[in-house]
């Protein structure tokens, strides 16, 4: 896998930043949890989970996470800075030296959430929580939902 450098992640949680604001999006979760195989872990967000989230965050090659289980507001995504690095490194043991460190930040709340990873992509689309027919482009069924063969008709 080839890494983004520092410049083209900062490039690209800018446009990321951008796009969710303009989405109204800062609620996110833990789609499920890491994959050992592929050490990726993905953060769905939404301005609305009751029926659906319409961004994938992914992070790949993870070494370490620092954040909530649940859902939690991110009103902003950046590079942690060289200063929060140091401090957590009481925290991280090292691992913070092993990938760039991204920073999650609630502003309001003054909360600060880390994820340890190699690269950051994102896709926006729609994803359902419920089954409906005639999906469009960019469009999908959440994994975890039943399909209903009446809805396919």
């Amino acid at each position: 896998m080839v890494h983004d450098s520092f410049h083209e992640q900062n490039q690209k949680l800018e446009q990321l930043q951008q796009e969710l604001k303009e989405g109204n999006i800062e609620h996110f979760y833990i789609t499920e949890p890491i994959q050992h195989q592929s050490q990726q872990l993905v953060l769905a967000g939404s301005f609305d989970f009751s029926y659906y989230h319409n961004v994938e965050i992914t992070f790949s090659e993870v070494e370490f996470i620092l954040c909530p289980a649940t859902i939690f507001i991110v009103e902003r995504f950046r590079l942690a800075t060289e200063e929060e690095i140091v401090q957590l490194n009481s925290m991280m043991y090292g691992f913070e030296r092993n990938g760039t460190v991204f920073c999650l930040e609630n502003e309001f709340e003054e909360q600060r959430f880390y994820i340890v990873a190699k690269q950051m992509t994102y896709q926006f689309g729609m994803v359902y929580y419920y089954d409906r027919p005639n999906l469009q482009p960019g469009e999908r069924i959440a994994e975890f939902v039943t399909k209903s063969e009446n809805v396919h008709e």
